[in-house]
């Protein structure tokens, strides 16, 4: 071990012959690789998570046509409401980015997710506040991904 921990080494090696061809010794080469193999390594995290993610996106879309697809009376209605949902999913991804998909204010990722809701029929939903049925949803999401955080810190 080094001092300053495990290292990786790609190492080559030739015999080293004298004039009858018998070995004598041997010729190498070791290249430190350890910077490479941690670049690897966090190569392969991230596209797992960026997997990770594009299939929760995929399901959360699915989700959002589902529930526009039962209130919506008339095609037209579903394309309107459907694409504003995405677009206010889009902008919340937005804020996410930004952040670096930390340090975002819950107020500003509602603001962008309920902007498909707000509008000339009235607002349904309000960023300043929440009824009993939106405090439960926001607490119960809230538990699990701190339960997540929880378990991805261990």
């Amino acid at each position: 071990m080094m001092p300053d921990g495990l290292h990786t080494f790609l190492s080559t090696k030739t015999p080293q012959r004298d004039a009858r061809g018998n070995v004598i010794g041997l010729i190498g080469a070791s290249i430190d690789i350890t910077d490479r193999t941690k670049a690897e390594d966090r190569r392969k995290l991230l596209i797992n998570e960026l997997n990770h993610r594009v299939k929760n996106t995929l399901a959360t879309v699915q989700s959002i046509a589902r529930q526009t697809a039962r209130t919506a009376p008339t095609i037209e209605s579903f394309l309107t409401s459907f694409e504003g949902r995405l677009l206010a999913l889009s902008r919340a991804h937005d804020l996410l980015t930004r952040g670096n998909w930390e340090d975002v204010r819950i107020g500003d990722v509602v603001e962008a997710m309920t902007a498909a809701y707000r509008g000339t029929g009235g607002d349904r939903v309000a960023a300043e506040g929440l009824d009993s049925r939106g405090s439960l949803l926001m607490s119960s999401v809230l538990e699990r991904e701190n339960a997540l955080e929880k378990r991805t810190t261990k």
